[in-house]
């Protein structure tokens, strides 16, 4: 049963980060803090018997989303610059995610460690760089801004 290589994965990997009683819950779900900024949820699929991963990476304001979607989807195209994940919005709030879907059948401890380091080093990746284009964005805004002077920056030209 494919809950019982996850649940194995999840002790193996528990062991060599010094909590060797890591399992999911009986739903088949493990949320992991790694590092100072990424939480890896990881959740058992037992329709396809795969490991689902998912992250949420930070919440993209309105402002910024045109700049920041353009730059996710070249970022998805051909899972390049993604490690094999997928961005994902939550279009209400403008939450993304990285998400990636592996098959658990021929997983081994190995195979894991690499999926679940080359997720991490993905989501930490993508959230410095949807950080660093909102602060662009900022930036050319308030350099923008000091071209005029104050009081025909808020006129209407006729």
């Amino acid at each position: 049963m494919s809950l019982d290589i996850m649940r194995g994965l999840l002790r193996d990997f528990g062991a060599s980060i010094g909590l060797p009683e890591l399992e999911p819950d009986d739903d088949g779900y493990c949320c992991l803090r790694i590092g100072d900024h990424v939480t890896v949820s990881l959740q058992y699929e037992p329709e396809g018997r795969d490991l689902a991963l998912f992250a949420k990476l930070c919440r993209i304001p309105q402002q910024f989303r045109f700049e920041a979607y353009e730059m996710m989807l070249a970022g998805n195209l051909f899972w390049a610059q993604t490690k094999g994940g997928t961005l994902a919005v939550e279009p209400s709030e403008g939450v993304v995610f990285l998400l990636m879907k592996e098959k658990l059948q021929a997983m081994d401890f190995s195979r894991f460690n690499a999926l679940l380091e080359g997720f991490v080093e993905a989501a930490e990746d993508w959230q410095r760089r949807l950080e660093a284009v909102s602060e662009e964005i900022e930036d050319r805004r308030s350099d923008a801004s000091g071209l005029y002077p104050a009081s025909l920056s808020h006129r209407r030209l006729q």
